[in-house]
C-alpha cells in the first residue's frame, strides 16, 4: 500500500512538473521579441526599478496614476543582473506566471482533489488571457500568484484548523495588497465565505481567523498609513474610472450598472477586452471548447451551490472579484478582472470532470480519454495561434508602443550601448569610432517613456536645449527630432565634412486615433568610408554626384546616390531617377534628397549626402534599359545641366549603369 502510494504521489508530481514545464514554454518562448516594443506602463515599472536601484525605497510609487510596490521591487533585482530592457521587465512577469501553475494546482487540490486540480492548472497553463498576461510587464500577474497561494493555505487552514496555516495565509493575502488593486475586494470575497461556512459546517475556528487578520493587518498596515495620510493618491484612478463619476455615468447609474455587468459576464464566452495589450481585440477568455466546459461548470456549480464548498468558492470569490470590472468603465477589462484569475479556472475543470465521467461511463476509456485529450490539444492549439497572430499584428505594434522602443534601439547602436532589440547588449565600437553623440529633442525625452528606461543619460546623449550656450560636439553624432516643428536650426550641430544620411523613425499611433504619424526624424553625421566614386559628375550651383550603387530587389530597383556641395546652395532642388525601356519610363522617383528630408539649400560644402530612390516595377531589367538622375528647379521645372571638366554644359542628366541580370 505505502509502495502505492508513492508511485502515485510519484506520477502526480511529474504531472504537475509537465504542466508547469508547458506554461513556461507559453511564457517564456521568445518573450524578448513578443510582444513588441515596450508600453509606457512597463517603461514606468522599468524607471520606479532603476530609482529602487538607486536607494530609493517608497511603499507607494506615485507616478503613473500611482502603483503598488511589490511587482517593481522584482522587477529592480531583474534589472540590475539583465540591465535596461523590455526582457528584463518582462521575465518578472513570466515567472509569476509560472508560479501560479503549482499554485493553483495546490489550491484546487484543497477544493477538489488532484484529478480536478491538474486539469484547473493545465487550463491556466493554457489560456490566452493568463499567457498574455505573463508576457507584459504589468504588476496586475502578481495578484493571481500571492492570491492562489493564500487561498491554498486558507482553504488547508479551515479544514485542518492549523493555526500555522492561517498565519501563512494572512501574510499572502495581506501581500497581496502590495501587487494590484483589484485585491482591495480580496477581504470582501473573504467575508462572504464565512456566513456560508457557518451555514454548511456550524462551526467557524474564530481564533484561527483572528490570527489570520492579525498577520494580515501587521503586513498591510505600512501601506495603510501610507493611505490614510494620502487618500487621494490612493484613490485618484479609481475616481478616474468609477461609474460613479458623473461624466461616465452620464446620470444613470443604474442603467450603466446593467450594461457593465452585462458586458462583464460576456467575456467569458462572447466578447472580450477590446484592448490590444490586455487580449487579442474582443476574444473572449474561452475559446468554444474551453468555454463550453466553463458554461457547464457553471452550471454545476450554481446547482450544487449549497452541497460544499467547493462548489461555493469559485462562485461567491469570482462575483466579488469582478466587481471592479464593473464598477469601472470599460467593461470588460482583463486587468480589472485579474483577480478572479486563477479561481475561475475551476469550472471548466469542473466541466471537464463531468464530461469525463459521463464518457467512461458510456464508452470504452482509451477512447473517451483520447477524445478529451484531444480536445484539450485543440484548446491549447487555438491559444497558440491567437496568439501569435496578435502579437505580430499591426494593433499588437502600435499598442506596445513598439515604435519608441526602434527608435531607443537605433540611437543605442549608434552608440553601441545599451539594449538593441534582438539582443541584451551591443557590441562595443572599435576606438577609432567611439567619438560619437547624439542629440536628441527633449519633445522626445518627455512624450515617450520607454526612451528614458531604454537609453542612458550620460554624457553620450544631449537633449537639445535653446537655453544652451553650448552642447558638446564629437567625431560622429546622430540629431534625433521631432518632425512636426522647426528643427532645421539644429543641424550645424552635425560634424562637418561627414557623410550625412537622412531617415524617417518608426511610426506611432494612439489608442484614440485612426492613422500612425512618424515619431522622429534622425540625421546621422559619419565620416566617409567606402564611398563610391564611380560617377564623380558636376552640375550646375556646386553639386557633385560622386557615385550610385543600384541593387535589384522584388519588385523594383533600389538606387543609393551620394551627391556632394561645393559651395552653398540657394534653392531645394529636386532630384528624379528615371528607369527607362527605350522611350517608356518604366519607373521614377521625384523628390527632394534623402527622402525630402534633406534638401539641398540645406547641404553644406564639402559634406557628403546619401539619397535614396526606390523604382517600383514589376518587371526585371533587360539589355535594352537604360537609367538616368539628374537635379530641377520645382517651381520652373528647369533642369539643372551637367558640366564636363572644363565647366561647359554637356546635357542634363547622367546615365547610371542598370545591375546585371
Amino acid at each position: 500500500m505505502l509502495r502505492r502510494l508513492k508511485r502515485l504521489a510519484h506520477t502526480e508530481w511529474c504531472a504537475l512538473l509537465t504542466v508547469t514545464l508547458l506554461a513556461a514554454v507559453l511564457r517564456l518562448c521568445c518573450l524578448d521579441r513578443f510582444p513588441p516594443g515596450l508600453y509606457r506602463d512597463e517603461a514606468y515599472n522599468g524607471l520606479d526599478a532603476l530609482s529602487v536601484l538607486q536607494g530609493q525605497y517608497p511603499i507607494f510609487f506615485e507616478a503613473n496614476n500611482g502603483r503598488e510596490p511589490f511587482f517593481i521591487y522584482l522587477i529592480a533585482i531583474s534589472v540590475s543582473v539583465l540591465g535596461r530592457n523590455p526582457y528584463a521587465v518582462r521575465l518578472v512577469a513570466a515567472l509569476l506566471g509560472i508560479l501560479t501553475i503549482p499554485a493553483t494546482y495546490l489550491m484546487a487540490k484543497e477544493l477538489w482533489g488532484q484529478r480536478v486540480a491538474m486539469t484547473t492548472s493545465f487550463i491556466a497553463a493554457t489560456t490566452l488571457w493568463h499567457i498574455n498576461l505573463s508576457r507584459i510587464g504589468f504588476r496586475a500577474v502578481s495578484l493571481p500568484t500571492m492570491a492562489a497561494l493564500g487561498l491554498w493555505l486558507f482553504m488547508r487552514g479551515l479544514r485542518t484548523d492549523s493555526k500555522r496555516d492561517f498565519a501563512g495565509a494572512g501574510f499572502l493575502l495581506g501581500l497581496c495588497m502590495y501587487t494590484y488593486l483589484a485585491a482591495r475586494f480580496l477581504p470582501l470575497a473573504l467575508v462572504l465565505l464565512l456566513p456560508y461556512w457557518q451555514h454548511r459546517h456550524r462551526h467557524i475556528p474564530w481564533r484561527s481567523l483572528v490570527i489570520l487578520a492579525a498577520t494580515a493587518l501587521v503586513v498591510m498596515t505600512p501601506l495603510l498609513i501610507y493611505a490614510v495620510t494620502h487618500l487621494g493618491i490612493i484613490l485618484a484612478r479609481t475616481q478616474q474610472v468609477s461609474i460613479l463619476n458623473p461624466s461616465i455615468n452620464q446620470g444613470n447609474l443604474s442603467g450603466t450598472f446593467l450594461r457593465q455587468a452585462l458586458q462583464t459576464l460576456g467575456m467569458f464566452n462572447w466578447r472580450g477586452d477590446f484592448i490590444p495589450r490586455h487580449n487579442p481585440p474582443l476574444r473572449p477568455v474561452f475559446d468554444p471548447i474551453m468555454g463550453s466546459f466553463f458554461l457547464l461548470g457553471l452550471a454545476i456549480a450554481l446547482r450544487h451551490f449549497w452541497v460544499h464548498q467547493s462548489y461555493a468558492l469559485p462562485v461567491l470569490y469570482s462575483g466579488v472579484m469582478l466587481l471592479p470590472v464593473v464598477l469601472t468603465d470599460g467593461a470588460p477589462h482583463f486587468l480589472r478582472a485579474v483577480g478572479i484569475l486563477p479561481v475561475v479556472f475551476i469550472l471548466p475543470a469542473i466541466g471537464f470532470e463531468y464530461t469525463r465521467q459521463v464518457l467512461l461511463r458510456r464508452t470504452k476509456t482509451p477512447l473517451a480519454l483520447a477524445f478529451l485529450a484531444a480536445l484539450l490539444t485543440l484548446s491549447t492549439s487555438f491559444t497558440i495561434r491567437d496568439y501569435a497572430r496578435h502579437v505580430q499584428s499591426e494593433a499588437a505594434y502600435f499598442n506596445f508602443e513598439a515604435g519608441a522602443a526602434e527608435a531607443a534601439t537605433r540611437i543605442n547602436r549608434f552608440l553601441a550601448s545599451g539594449w538593441s532589440q534582438g539582443n541584451q547588449s551591443t557590441v562595443a565600437l572599435p576606438s577609432e569610432q567611439q567619438d560619437r553623440i547624439v542629440y536628441l529633442d527633449p519633445r522626445l525625452w518627455e512624450n515617450w517613456v520607454s526612451l528614458r528606461f531604454l537609453l542612458t543619460e550620460d554624457d553620450q546623449l544631449q537633449l537639445l536645449d535653446p537655453a544652451a550656450s553650448a552642447l558638446p560636439t564629437a567625431r560622429e553624432a546622430q540629431l534625433v527630432v521631432w518632425p512636426y516643428a522647426e528643427y532645421s536650426q539644429w543641424l550645424h550641430l552635425l560634424p562637418r565634412n561627414t557623410l550625412i544620411f537622412a531617415s524617417e523613425g518608426p511610426l506611432e499611433r494612439g489608442d484614440l486615433e485612426s492613422s500612425a504619424k512618424q515619431i522622429c526624424l534622425t540625421y546621422e553625421a559619419t565620416p566617409p568610408r567606402d564611398i563610391p566614386g564611380n560617377l564623380m559628375v558636376p552640375f550646375e550651383q556646386g553639386i557633385h554626384l560622386l557615385g550610385s550603387i543600384l541593387h535589384q530587389e522584388a519588385n523594383g530597383l533600389r538606387v543609393r546616390l551620394y551627391w556632394q556641395a561645393t559651395a552653398d546652395i540657394q534653392a531645394p532642388y529636386t532630384v528624379f531617377v528615371q528607369w527607362q525601356r527605350g522611350t517608356q519610363v518604366i519607373a521614377q522617383s521625384d523628390s527632394y534628397p534623402a527622402r525630402r528630408l534633406y534638401p539641398t539649400n540645406w547641404w553644406r560644402p564639402g559634406d557628403i549626402i546619401l539619397d535614396e530612390h526606390w523604382l517600383s516595377a514589376d518587371v526585371s531589367p533587360s539589355d535594352s534599359d537604360s537609367a538616368i538622375v539628374g537635379l530641377y528647379d520645382l517651381q520652373t521645372m528647369t533642369r539643372l545641366r551637367v558640366l564636363n571638366k572644363a565647366g561647359e554644359p554637356i546635357g542634363d542628366a547622367v546615365p547610371l549603369n542598370l545591375p546585371s541580370k
